[in-house]
């Protein structure tokens, strides 16, 4: 420290304590307040030794009372909805199937974090190939559209004119599966129907105890759209169109993964509609097969 540094800090050290006595209602020497208050306030110089009895004039009463009691079953309780606070408020149809990705009404459902790569935008890089989600969001649109009686390359020329479709969505749709499927028992029975239904939206209040069995006495708002329904005898069909790669062997295990999807499905059509559903049917258009569940 500095000289002056020496020299000054007693003196604001002394007056410092002076304020305090006055503030304090202290008379000068006064070392204690009157006995009236319930505290104490004592000065001591810099380096000055006190003696054990200052030190136990200075210390506050003490006292044997513990005070009151705590309120134990206060401190003991446990909120009974503690998995709510952390449990989603919206469910999607096909995140039951798995897919943490739900391209068809995910608005405010809890998904993680993506990792998207910095690739250049395709207006920089020239004409890219589709991933497999979009060419299967390009198959959607376009059935979205078809009537079941329909033209496939019409409807696509339609939707490019109207600007619904992409050229290279356009490109990426396989009209002959799309054939097939016009052509194919189902969509021949469709036809007979007295109502069809396309992308039907839906919101649904449901016991989410259903679904997670923590959840017991909750309720959670069921989201999803249903590709396609139909009516007919007062008895629904629900199709759900599927551009997974798979065939053979492989669409009896990929369709089961879907089951939980289509279950949801039926479960909410069933209760706005106030019909049973008596078919829940998946249609893969690579293979060119409907899968009944």
């Amino acid at each position: 420290k500095s000289m002056a540094e020496w020299v000054l800090l007693p003196l604001l050290a002394r007056r410092e304590a002076a304020c305090l006595r006055a503030m304090a209602g202290m008379e000068e020497g006064t070392w204690s307040l009157t006995e009236d208050l319930p505290w104490t306030v004592a000065f001591h110089e810099i380096g000055e030794t006190v003696s054990a009895g200052d030190q136990a004039e200075v210390q506050p009463e003490r006292t044997s009372d513990p005070g009151p009691e705590p309120d134990r079953e206060a401190l003991a309780f446990a909120y009974p909805h503690a998995a709510a606070c952390t449990a989603p408020t919206k469910l999607t149809a096909t995140q039951l199937k798995g897919r943490e990705k739900d391209q068809e009404i995910a608005e405010n459902t809890r998904r993680p974090y993506v990792r998207r790569s910095l690739a250049a935008p395709r207006f920089l890089s020239g004409r890219l190939p589709l991933t497999a989600e979009e060419r299967g969001t390009a198959v959607h649109l376009v059935m979205q559209y078809l009537p079941l009686d329909g033209n496939v390359d019409a409807v696509i020329d339609d939707l490019l004119q109207r600007r619904l479709l992409t050229e290279d969505q356009a490109r990426a749709v396989d009209r002959p599966a799309i054939g097939r499927f016009l052509a194919s028992p189902l969509a021949a029975e469709l036809r007979q129907a007295e109502r069809v239904e396309r992308e039907y939206r839906f919101s649904l209040l449901v016991p989410a105890g259903d679904y997670d069995s923590h959840l017991d006495g909750e309720e959670i708002l069921l989201q999803g759209v249903v590709d396609l329904f139909a009516i007919r005898d007062s008895a629904v069909t629900v199709v759900d169109f599927k551009t997974d790669q798979v065939s053979g062997a492989d669409l009896a295990r990929r369709a089961e993964e879907y089951r939980p999807q289509l279950q949801a499905y039926s479960r909410a059509l069933e209760e706005i509609l106030e019909l049973p559903v008596t078919r829940r049917v998946l249609y893969f258009f690579h293979a060119g097969e409907a899968v009944e569940l």
